[in-house]
């Protein structure tokens, strides 16, 4: 309670400085929104400084704009409503009350509302469909959009886009409400189909996170199988899938596979993956090296974000033993980046908590 309780004192000093805590008006052409957790939720809100990142892009943006993009014309508005999941009390009453809020308040404002996130969780899809559902069609035509940075993209799951009723104007541009920039799952999905295939792999293991954080994750586990199971002449044969949780057993999980395991394909926060390895690293499969572990965090595919994380969880757990060495972080870039190890990204530090 401690900690919650300075974060937001922390918070309520850093944005009487530089945004509203409160829906914005006057003459700035772009809000930005975003909601803002409990620290202690998700180890991304200790490494990642969202709202300092937001700054920096609306000052470099001010600077190479040649001054089509001037102080005030964007104003960041940050939303803290404490707690993790919508299942918490009170907090998906906070959460609608103020989604009613912008609402309203949209129809009045002439410039553009683009909300940020949300960040991972129960409320990636309660979010998106609600910039894109028909009572706000009106809203989200004028001036209400949505860029999603975190949530998964899954082709089986979740949609790239989400496109409002066609009104009389058939400009994709004019009807595009919600954007999601990460990675698409399934680009990750057939390279990991790949992967395997090339490592001899063929008996495969599908464990997932479960929680209240992690809502999405048994979907994705089902779309890999389906898709593992019937890609190719050659089919693979996904032998489990189970839910993995912070009072789970992973040796148990791991001692419950009756047949010969070539590969366990874990899907789940990067802070349960080091839970994972930290609990099965003295186990004589991972010592003779027999099993590999592919982990793939859904909401953190970006190659320099998942490093990040790592580096903090390996920080806080070193003692991953000779499972460490049977570990395959599946992650992406963009075609047009390639990695570099030297990035600042890398040593960027975030919020200690």
């Amino acid at each position: 309670m401690k900690s919650v309780a300075l974060f937001s004192i922390f918070l309520l000093l850093v944005f009487q400085h530089e945004c509203a805590t409160a829906p914005p008006s006057g003459t700035s052409k772009l809000r930005l929104m975003f909601f803002q957790p409990s620290m202690h939720c998700l180890l991304e809100t200790r490494v990642f400084e969202v709202f300092h990142s937001l700054m920096a892009a609306v000052k470099y943006s001010r600077k190479h704009t040649e001054g089509l993009i001037k102080e005030g014309d964007v104003q960041p508005f940050v939303k803290l409503i404490l707690g993790c999941s919508l299942t918490e009390k009170h907090r998906m009453q906070e959460i609608v009350r103020f989604l009613k809020l912008i609402a309203s308040d949209i129809e009045d404002f002439k410039g553009y509302t683009v909300y940020i996130g949300p960040q991972r969780g129960s409320m990636c899809a309660l979010i998106s469909d609600w910039v894109a559902q028909s009572k706000l069609v009106r809203a989200a035509y004028a001036s209400l959009r949505q860029i999603n940075y975190a949530c998964a993209t899954d082709g089986f799951v979740r949609f790239y886009s989400k496109i409002p009723p066609k009104r009389n104007n058939t400009d994709l541009l004019n009807n595009l409400a919600s954007v999601t920039i990460s990675i698409p799952s399934e680009e990750l999905y057939k390279s990991l189909n790949i992967f395997l295939r090339q490592q001899g792999w063929k008996n495969i293991a599908i464990l997932y996170e479960s929680s209240e954080l992690a809502l999405e994750n048994e979907a994705i586990g089902q779309t890999i199988a389906y898709l593992l199971s019937n890609a190719g002449d050659i089919k693979l044969n996904v032998i489990l899938q189970a839910s993995v949780q912070r009072d789970s057993d992973p040796v148990r999980i791991v001692s419950g596979l009756t047949v010969n395991c070539h590969a366990i394909f874990l899907i789940a926060h990067t802070s349960i993956g080091g839970f994972f390895l930290s609990k099965v690293k003295d186990m004589p499969i991972f010592q003779n090296g027999q099993v590999a572990i592919v982990i793939f965090d859904p909401g953190n595919v970006i190659t320099y974000d998942s490093l990040r994380l790592w580096k903090r969880v390996l920080e806080e757990e070193p003692n991953i033993g000779a499972a460490g060495q049977s570990v395959f972080l599946m992650t992406g870039l963009s075609s047009s980046f390639g990695f570099d190890m030297k990035s600042e990204v890398l040593n960027s530090v975030g919020l200690r908590g």
